[in-house]
């Protein structure tokens, strides 16, 4: 596109200039090297930006979790016996457990496995492996389950306290 621009200049000599002048296309300026250099800068003053957004989003999402562990933190102060509550955050390897601290730590390993891992980091609780020991120790006979939900039991089967079994069941080897 190309213009012309006509004056008239007085003077003396009542000069007359004309002047053209044309913008240059945008196929012959894009790649100059001012140009180029400011686009690199766009380019990576945007990847900064982006950057800076990621951490941002991993702060946040850390301090939410340190809210959620200061939350755990503080119930356990509140519900927990003051010997639990000493044992967090502490290192487990080589610890030796009490008999209660096994015995809750078992409970809660056969209730609920996840909460168990989720817990165990924080509270410094025995390996599942350990529990599975502890339970090698106990005289455990698996001949039954007794379910006692909507069920009739029948009137000829008793139940021996002493020996804490069911009486009335045929014995069979295999099971």
């Amino acid at each position: 596109m190309s213009r012309i621009i006509c004056s008239s200049v007085s003077s003396k000599l009542q000069v007359s200039t004309s002047d053209s002048s044309c913008q240059t296309p945008l196929h012959l300026t894009n790649k100059t090297p001012r140009k180029l250099k400011l686009q690199n800068e766009f380019q990576a003053k945007n990847k900064e930006i982006k950057d800076m957004k990621k951490q941002i989003n991993a702060i946040t999402q850390r301090l939410v979790q340190v809210n959620t562990i200061e939350q755990m933190l503080t119930l356990c102060n509140k519900f927990l016996p003051p010997i639990y509550v000493n044992r967090i955050n502490t290192k487990a390897v080589g610890y030796r457990y009490s008999n209660e601290f096994k015995q809750l730590a078992l409970t809660i390993y056969f209730l609920e496995p996840r909460a168990y891992r989720f817990l165990q980091s924080t509270l410094a609780l025995p390996n599942p492996c350990t529990l599975r020991c502890i339970t090698t120790n106990y005289e455990i006979t698996p001949e039954c389950v007794l379910c006692a939900d909507k069920m009739s039991i029948k009137s000829n089967l008793f139940y021996n306290i002493r020996k804490d079994e069911i009486i009335g069941f045929n014995e069979t080897n295999n099971r």
